[in-house]
């Protein structure tokens, strides 16, 4: 049983629609690079439990975004240990999501959690990513893409013929300046600011050149890095913190030590290693900073959207009060916290492995 139907054709390519539900949006859309999102999804569903398929697939299909994104998560949960050599068990209501075991070493349980921003930032995320495709559609160059870093809106909307227009000129200017017409050349990175009067929007953003590979088929050229929602500075600390202390004392008597796995998807970026260290260490209101033995690590996943589920990187975060050894032969990055010293080390995998490596 397959997650989407594979031998279909589609001709629909019109957005997502108002109470569409991401996943039949995903199902009935034409966009080229949706076929690769699905084959991706189809490919990781498959090897899912099979006596719990039905009920994830009902999750995945549910018009509430967060219902979707948690089903989402999980799943990627379960592909990237179980790709990793873990034993990966679903698990019933009444405890952690999963049961997670690497040959002879103790089990761990894992439950899995997503940061979402508050509902505000998902419209205003919405209308840009509204802009940024319809601009797309009015610019013939398919060499390069936009990352969108600050958007200042009112309650008009801008015309995406006018900011396409500045892109493109944008972009002539770049070529002109390289000496080069070839256009994969890579440039110097430079932020541009975009400014409709009669809207009175500011968009700030960078002009990326894609790679040959990324171009083709590609129905879409404007493309949204992030698109100026999300959580910065002290908020998302204190988010960050919620989120895993909610989880870490959910349940009670585990009889194994309990990873929070977080589906960090509200930050503006990845979040940084400093604004995690925060949350995880700071005095007094860090989780881990009296001593406190639970949750014994962190699993730390930002970006986990269809898109993105086959290129994500889990950061592990061990409870210095437990150990390093949480999850043995964990094959990708890790941040290890040092008493001695008092600061943060890196224990990465060179170089971390992601879901696309291991299904190609």
């Amino acid at each position: 049983m397959s997650l989407f139907r594979e031998k279909r054709e589609r001709t629909d390519h019109r957005r997502i629609q108002v109470g569409e539900s991401a996943y039949v949006f995903i199902d009935r859309c034409a966009w080229p690079q949706l076929e690769q999102v699905r084959d991706d999804l189809n490919r990781i569903f498959d090897i899912y439990p099979a006596a719990h398929r039905e009920r994830l697939r009902s999750r995945l299909a549910a018009r509430e975004d967060d219902v979707f994104e948690g089903a989402l998560f999980e799943l990627f949960l379960f592909a990237y240990m179980t790709f990793m050599g873990y034993r990966v068990d679903v698990a019933d209501d009444a405890e952690p999501d999963f049961i997670v075991r690497y040959e002879e070493s103790p089990p761990v349980h894992v439950e899995a959690t997503v940061m979402r921003g508050p509902e505000k930032w998902r419209r205003h995320d919405d209308r840009v990513d509204q802009l940024m495709m319809s601009a797309g559609r009015l610019v013939a160059d398919r060499t390069f893409g936009l990352a969108v870093h600050r958007v200042t809106m009112s309650e008009r909307n801008p015309s995406p013929g006018r900011f396409a227009t500045f892109v493109e000129t944008v972009r002539a200017a770049m070529d002109a300046g390289s000496g080069t017409s070839d256009r994969s050349a890579p440039h110097a990175r430079q932020a541009h600011q975009y400014v409709d009067e009669q809207s009175g929007w500011k968009i700030q953003f960078e002009v990326i050149p894609l790679q040959r590979e990324r171009r083709e088929g590609s129905s879409l050229m404007v493309i949204g890095g992030s698109s100026g929602g999300g959580l910065v500075g002290p908020e998302s600390v204190r988010r960050l913190q919620t989120a895993i202390r909610r989880k870490a004392t959910k349940y009670r008597d585990l009889c194994h030590p309990l990873i929070v796995a977080v589906a960090a998807n509200e930050f503006l970026t990845s979040p940084d290693d400093i604004e995690v260290e925060e949350a995880l260490f700071e005095s007094p209101a860090g989780v881990w900073s009296r001593g406190q033995r639970t949750p014994a690590a962190v699993l730390l996943v930002h970006g986990c959207y269809p898109s993105g589920v086959a290129t994500s990187e889990p950061f592990l975060w061990p409870n210095p009060h437990v150990g390093d050894s949480i999850l043995p032969r964990w094959n990708s990055h890790v941040r290890v916290w040092r008493n001695e010293d008092q600061r943060i080390h890196w224990v990465d995998a060179c170089p971390p492995c992601t879901l696309r490596e291991w299904m190609d």
